[in-house]
């Protein structure tokens, strides 16, 4: 149909949908479900889709080499807010802390719709940069911040490497949950 176009919505895990997507898109009008996704069918052709995705061994191999993730949320007005944070995989999920209560964390907790992205390390010098693009929704969990830092250090820093300050706040952990990825790479193919 001319000049009708598809939207689709993210929804955090632990909000209502109400909560997570504005007032004039939580009403519904059709629920589709399909093994691990939830398909929503809204008013003004909105789709909400709430998904999770398996990560591949591109994407596994290449956080283990380090690659610094650049963190965007959106700050309330939905300008884009980027940081820098050291991520790794955690199961199915990606994985970072922060011991302090950021600005990045207020984002989050206000809508968990969260975009990292990495420059491989390598290049064969061939094409552009290796980069890979992860969008998901954020998870945030108080505590055992240094477990997680301690964790990573071994693809930052070195192997037997922890990180290195020691005398900080218990911090906070934030999972990712994988919707897409996308980027120059063989992950763009997973």
């Amino acid at each position: 149909m001319v000049g009708v176009r598809s939207t689709e919505v993210e929804a955090g895990a632990d909000k209502p949908l109400e909560q997570a997507t504005s007032p004039k898109i939580a009403t519904s009008e059709t629920t589709r479900r399909t093994p691990a996704t939830l398909t929503l069918v809204v008013a003004h052709n909105v789709i909400l889709k709430i998904g999770r995705m398996t990560l591949s061994d591109a994407i596994r191999d290449l956080l283990a080499t380090g690659p610094l993730g650049h963190v965007v949320t959106l700050d309330p007005d939905g300008t884009p807010h980027v940081t820098l944070a050291w991520v790794g995989v955690d199961g199915n999920e990606l994985v970072w802390a922060t011991f302090f209560d950021q600005h990045k964390l207020a984002s989050l907790r206000r809508d968990p719709r969260i975009v990292i992205s990495f420059q491989a390390i390598e290049h064969t010098g061939e094409g552009l940069h290796p980069y890979l693009v992860v969008e998901g929704r954020a998870r945030i969990t108080e505590g055992g911040a240094l477990a997680v830092m301690d964790r990573l250090a071994e693809a930052y820093i070195g192997p037997g490497e922890r990180f290195p300050q020691r005398e900080f706040p218990e911090g906070f952990v934030v999972h990712v949950t994988v919707d897409r990825v996308y980027g120059i790479g063989p992950w763009a193919r997973s």
